[in-house]
């Protein structure tokens, strides 16, 4: 279903799962070196992807000196569906225009849907494909039938009408705080937002542009708890806030571009901050057509990683998630539903500010 190039860990990771599922390993996992051998990698990079699904719950440490245990295909024996599931995903965006992590609790997750016995299915338009524009894609829902549906990145008024339609619905982000039928996890922004902001205040930052999505700046016609906090937090270091601080957009490339050309021509931001990679990218590329350093002229962080980032100079701040967490939230969902037990719990995972050389102080 995810059609796009993988990295060596994710090939790794794929070849021991596939393994594991299919018994090679039914004595005990073999030590790394001999597993490095047996797939023409580094050590380092097989560490890194046992580590992963010891995580996800595939294998487990039995400490030092002793094989790991295999120990995915003994749950899937006992669990068994008397009937395979159409879980759809209804994505925010282009899988291309997400995080890496994102990618991989995607990928995960899917691995081990359908290692259950269901199976995922990543619907064909996103929300994006809409302008998220609620009424539209709503208009293309009422086309699809699934049995689960997970929905990554929806606004309150789109999950509100899911429940309201009585489908089993799990939100992946998005306006889902407080909804008491719909299960969710993601991240917990709101604290690594107000730090994020006390930080760039102390460097002397007051023109701080925050590029959120829909269902941040916006809850039912009124702002999100998120912004109201953050509007709070401007105002306790002496800022007024307002649209320019969390300004409307349309969430584009064209509607980024408008949305900087306005900022930018009367007081132009000191700093900025993007929420997904796309964004950053976006925004560091118009920078860098106007001759603006980063972060002399202007501090850039993106509220998630991307491998890119890694080939930027210097590296841009971003924020650090619990994939591993969430991937588990999701796939035991589907899981309790499978088995009849309903499941209306939300979990969410702290995020940390990776800081990098991307934040600076003002100018002057």
């Amino acid at each position: 279903m995810i059609a796009r190039p993988k990295s060596l860990l994710e090939q790794v990771v794929n070849w021991l799962r596939e393994g594991a599922q299919a018994g090679h390993w039914s004595a005990g996992l073999p030590g790394l070196g001999t597993l490095a051998r047996e797939s023409g990698v580094a050590e380092g990079t097989m560490r890194r992807a046992v580590r992963l699904l010891e995580k996800e719950g595939v294998f487990s440490y039995a400490g030092a000196g002793r094989r790991r245990q295999v120990v995915m295909g003994q749950a899937n024996e006992k669990a068994k569906p008397t009937r395979q599931l159409r879980v759809a995903v209804l994505l925010r965006d282009d899988l291309a225009n997400e995080s890496a992590g994102f990618r991989w609790i995607m990928a995960t997750v899917q691995s081990q849907i359908e290692a259950m016995g269901h199976r995922m299915v990543l619907l064909k338009k996103t929300q994006a494909d809409f302008q998220f524009n609620d009424s539209r894609v709503i208009r293309m829902l009422r086309r699809e039938t699934a049995d689960l549906w997970i929905v990554v990145g929806g606004s309150r008024m789109l999950l509100e009408w899911f429940t309201a339609q009585g489908r089993r619905t799990f939100a992946f982000g998005g306006g889902c705080v407080g909804m008491t039928e719909v299960a969710a996890t993601g991240s917990e922004t709101q604290p690594t937002h107000l730090a994020t902001l006390g930080k760039l205040c102390a460097l002397g930052h007051r023109r701080i542009v925050f590029l959120m999505p829909y269902f941040v700046r916006h809850v039912a016609g009124a702002q999100s708890s998120t912004a109201r906090r953050i509007m709070e937090e401007l105002a306790a270091h002496g800022i007024s806030g307002g649209a320019y601080h969390l300004p409307d957009f349309e969430e584009t490339p064209e509607g980024l571009r408008e949305r900087l050309d306005a900022l930018f021509r009367v007081t132009p931001p000191t700093a900025i901050f993007a929420t997904y990679p796309g964004w950053a990218f976006g925004v560091l590329s118009y920078l860098a057509a106007r001759g603006l350093k980063v972060p002399e002229d202007v501090s850039v962080v993106c509220g998630n990683d991307a491998s890119g980032f890694a080939w930027t100079q210097p590296r841009v701040a971003h924020y650090q998630h619990d994939d591993g967490r969430m991937a588990r939230r999701i796939v035991k969902w589907v899981e309790h539903w499978a088995q009849g037990r309903r499941d209306f719990k939300q979990v969410f995972a702290p995020a940390r500010l990776i800081e990098e050389g991307s934040i600076g102080p003002v100018k002057g």
